[in-house]
């Protein structure tokens, strides 16, 4: 066989061969995978007892190496590519340049296991290598090169690292586990401020408002966190609409969302933090002026596990945490513990003041992520909700922490020494204390302008505090 010939046939046999045989024994799993090894063993055993072997050492080892440093290296490209994202459309890069494992890249991405992926195509190729190269120093002539095995020995070993730290990264910034206790809008059930449910947790009026109103009712919506100021508003000031019709009027979106219909016109009014620069942008394209209406302070916290020692942080530690140039607890007085810092979704309220009053313009790292399978190999990636590890740290509305999602399992980290308290929150010495505006679009609705002036009024702004809320007057 000439060195042309072999070089090409054992380049096929490993590459090709070899992962098309094991997609017959997928489905055995562990007895597939055994037996699989087995005839990979086996095959690279007698193959290199069989043939007639070229003298130089690339020529000898480089076509049976090549798959494996190809796997490997594809393998680093598209994470790096897809930032470690599995569900990026850039990790299709992997799968269509390994098509021989089609049945596998099926059956780990079905799971949401895609280092299976990975680690199955070395468990082809290893066993072959591993038996050939044993089999080629017992019954042929040994090479004597050594900067060939360096050369070889160096690539693998630089793959192999690059690819631990990938791991390593992955682990840090993906979340899988849905079991721990969370503080996330998500969580909150909303149906315990629904003006329908007879049960509501809504706050109710003394006694009658100064204003009633009984016909064209304006449509709500806005922010998880001011949904129990709006709802209750709602509840104590349209009258004759009946408790089961007002969830026609009152809606709770979330932020994004809210401010979506706003902009194109389907609601009257919103509740919330003020518009991310994306959301300026959608009002704009749309020809649409946002008349935004401050009606509350609130202050915007931070929260860490119960037991965690740190109590008190600056403003520039909490920047530097979410640059991630700090990255351990014992930086700032804690213990010697991974800090994990979770962020909301683009777009979300918090993360708008996140971004605005906390970091001042500077650019936020990619958030932690959660990802996991659905049907069909589909991966549902998103931004990880708050875990309450020993390590962790998060933010939101001090309203919602306290009040809507209250736990003892947190609690809230004072800034600068300043804890989160109304009357901080009043005179402005909080660090973070931010502006709950009501928002409009332009609304037909003239009811809307005379919510909008209640809500203002002294009458209002009573209210609002009764309802948890700091009034700015």
């Amino acid at each position: 066989m000439s060195t042309k010939k072999y070089c090409i046939t054992t380049f096929l046999i490993v590459f090709l061969v070899l992962p098309l045989v094991s997609n017959l024994f997928i489905f055995l799993e562990g007895i597939g995978f055994g037996i699989m090894i087995l005839i990979s063993a086996l095959t690279g055993f007698f193959y290199a007892k069989m043939v007639k072997l070229p003298g130089g050492f690339y020529a000898r080892y480089l076509p049976i190496l090549l798959p494996v440093i190809y796997l490997l290296t594809l393998w680093v490209i598209t994470m790096f590519i897809a930032k470690g994202n599995f569900a990026s459309p850039y990790f299709a890069i992997f799968t269509y340049t390994h098509l021989q494992f089609f049945l596998a890249l099926f059956l780990f991405a079905f799971s949401g296991n895609f280092w299976g992926i990975l680690g199955y195509g070395l468990l082809i190729y290893l066993p072959f290598i591993i038996l050939f190269f044993l089999s080629t120093q017992i019954f042929h002539k040994k090479l004597a090169s050594k900067k060939g095995w360096l050369t070889m020995t160096t690539i693998f070993v630089v793959l192999l690292v690059i690819i631990l730290f990938q791991a390593k990264h992955k682990k840090q910034n993906t979340f899988t586990e849905p079991s721990y206790e969370t503080v996330a809008e998500s969580e909150v059930n909303l149906y315990d401020y629904d003006p329908e449910n007879p049960t509501n947790l809504l706050i109710k009026p003394d006694g009658p408002m100064s204003l009633e109103l009984t016909t064209d009712f304006p449509i709500l919506d806005g922010a998880t966190a001011a949904y129990p100021v709006y709802a209750a508003m709602a509840n104590a000031i349209y009258k004759g609409v009946g408790a089961r019709k007002l969830g026609d009027y009152v809606y709770c979106n979330k932020t994004e969302s809210a401010y979506e219909n706003l902009i194109h016109g389907t609601v009257d009014m919103i509740f919330g933090a003020e518009p991310s620069k994306e959301q300026r942008e959608l009002a704009a394209q749309n020809g649409v002026e946002l008349i935004l209406t401050p009606i509350a302070k609130e202050a915007f916290v931070f929260f860490v596990n119960k037991d965690n020692p740190v109590s008190d942080l600056s403003v520039k530690q909490i920047q530097e945490i979410y640059l991630k140039k700090i990255r351990n607890w014992k930086k700032v007085g804690g213990i010697d513990q991974q800090i994990l810092a979770f962020q909301r979704p683009v777009n979300s309220g918090s993360q708008t003041i996140m971004l605005s009053s906390v970091m001042k313009g500077k650019k936020l790292p990619d958030p932690l992520r959660e990802e996991y399978a659905t049907g069909m190999g589909g991966l549902v990636d998103q931004v990880a909700s708050y875990r309450n590890y020993a390590g962790a740290i998060g933010y939101s509305f001090r309203f919602y922490t306290t009040s809507m999602k209250a736990s003892e399992e947190i609690k809230l980290i004072r800034v600068e020494g300043i804890e989160a308290s109304i009357t901080n929150i009043q005179d402005g010495s909080y660090p973070f204390t931010v502006t709950v505006y009501a928002i409009m679009a332009g609304s037909e609705n003239q009811n809307a302008e005379r919510l909008k002036e209640w809500i203002l009024s002294e009458e209002g702004q009573t209210f609002i505090e009764k309802v948890g809320y700091v009034g700015i007057r």
